[in-house]
């Protein structure tokens, strides 16, 4: 399989965090889409996909939480909370964790319980990745994902699931190959065209997609607390790139991102297979100022794929 993308940049400066992704793959795919028949699976090293080699833009990236309202038809059903914080490790490197964290409501926790911890580490000056960890307990499902980018170009990822035998997954990527998080906040800092799509190689454990935001137009939304505020209407479209039918659940999705320079993803919408999810910001949070060192993280960044053996602790207070 072989792709080209391509962008056009322009005049206008789109902002996008890991809401984009992360509330469209972990909360419309896991949460509201069934299970459905998948082609054969493709080699993630097998893949040839070209895309652009962006280079992180000036738009700044505050260290604090936000944090999300998540409903369905209204009805809320999850709480969704993104952290953002620079730290220098023990090289002098200066990295930055992304947390992305979900949980469902105590409404429907009965019905369906979701916690999900993803945290990425990546290059604060260059957003290349280091190394990502994810946990989920779905019911009495549970799932992790560890995931090392090696300076060679080399990725190397272990899953585990409970009741079934783990997974290691190793290739060389000539490509520019994320994962969902970096890619996102990549995609923040890049000057973007009304029109002219951003295009990004990304792997998530397992399967690599061609991830692409698109911004549509500008116009004005209210929120629910009745604020109205202009916004930069992006429109996302997911391409499964290890899978011979190509598959793409995504539906309809719209990502909507302030347009006064903060660059806050304020919120988004997908059409799932019954209804309408919205993710909508309901506070940011500003962290407190403070030096991080790299042993506060839960993601060492020197550790070696596999050594997670069994669930973690997942750390999210909802």
């Amino acid at each position: 399989m072989s792709i080209q993308a391509r962008s056009t940049t322009g005049r206008h400066t789109l902002g996008l965090t890991a809401l984009s992704i992360f509330c469209v793959m972990i909360l419309a795919i896991f949460l509201f889409f069934p299970n459905v028949a998948h082609g054969d699976y493709i080699e993630p090293g097998k893949v040839s996909i070209s895309t652009v080699a962006y280079k992180p833009g000036t738009v700044p990236i505050p260290d604090g939480a936000y944090r999300y309202r998540v409903s369905w038809q209204g009805i809320s059903v999850a709480q969704a909370v993104i952290t953002v914080t620079h730290f220098d490790n023990e090289f002098g490197q200066h990295l930055l964790s992304v947390v992305a964290e979900a949980r469902s409501a105590r409404s429907i926790r009965w019905l369906y319980d979701l916690v999900h911890r993803t945290e990425t580490i990546l290059d604060a000056e260059t957003f290349r990745p280091v190394m990502l960890l994810s946990e989920q307990k779905e019911n009495s499902r549970e799932m992790i994902t560890q995931v090392v980018f090696r300076p060679d170009h080399t990725i190397k990822s272990y899953r585990w699931r409970k009741g079934r035998d783990s997974s290691t997954y190793e290739f060389k990527s000539e490509n520019l190959t994320l994962d969902p998080i970096s890619a996102a906040f990549l995609a923040r800092t890049q000057p973007a065209e009304i029109g002219h799509a951003l295009s990004f190689d990304v792997y998530n454990g397992k399967h690599r997609y061609l991830i692409s935001m698109t911004p549509k137009d500008r116009k004005r939304i209210k929120l629910r607390s009745g604020v109205e505020r202009e916004v930069f209407r992006v429109v996302p479209a997911v391409q499964r790139l290890t899978d011979s039918k190509g598959e793409d659940r995504l539906k309809s999705a719209t990502v909507f991102v302030a347009a006064d320079g903060t660059q806050e993803p304020l919120r988004l919408e997908s059409k799932v297979f019954i209804g309408k999810v919205v993710a909508e910001l309901e506070s940011f949070e500003p962290a407190a100022t403070k030096t991080r060192a790299v042993t506060d993280s839960p993601v060492a960044t020197s550790v070696a794929v596999g050594n997670v053996t069994k669930p973690l602790k997942i750390k999210a207070q909802f």
